[in-house]
């Protein structure tokens, strides 16, 4: 999830200060410097832990996961559950299941197969 990333963070920031600073005839140059003072002046600490108390938010909301990004608590059978389905193809009731049941914390990609690829 992007909001989890700090780099993601500074980067939409970055993109959108450097968008408002747009004038006709504006050279790379001055595009590169408004992009070096936006990004370079940026407090990492600040948003690790933005993303840190982003991350322990969702999980406290999460109808599975419980517990902090310091002692994340996945039941037992939903471990297994995980297990099970390395490195084997899932039926479409699987994906749809998994859709319906863990959609909040299965972060799945699918080819036209129903492939478990990522």
């Amino acid at each position: 999830m992007p909001s989890f990333q700090p780099i993601e963070l500074v980067w939409a920031d970055t993109k959108n200060y450097v968008a408002k600073q747009y004038q006709t005839g504006r050279s790379f140059g001055n595009i590169l410097s408004d992009y070096q003072i936006r990004s370079w002046g940026v407090d990492c600490n600040k948003l690790v832990k933005h993303c840190r108390r982003s991350m322990n938010s969702w999980t406290s909301q999460d109808k599975v996961l419980s517990g902090n990004l310091e002692k994340l608590i996945v039941p037992e059978n939903y471990q297994r559950e995980l297990e099970s389905f390395n490195s084997r193809f899932l039926s479409a009731d699987e994906i749809e299941g998994l859709k319906r049941d863990h959609n909040n914390c299965v972060n799945i990609i699918i080819d036209d197969d129903y492939e478990v690829i990522e």
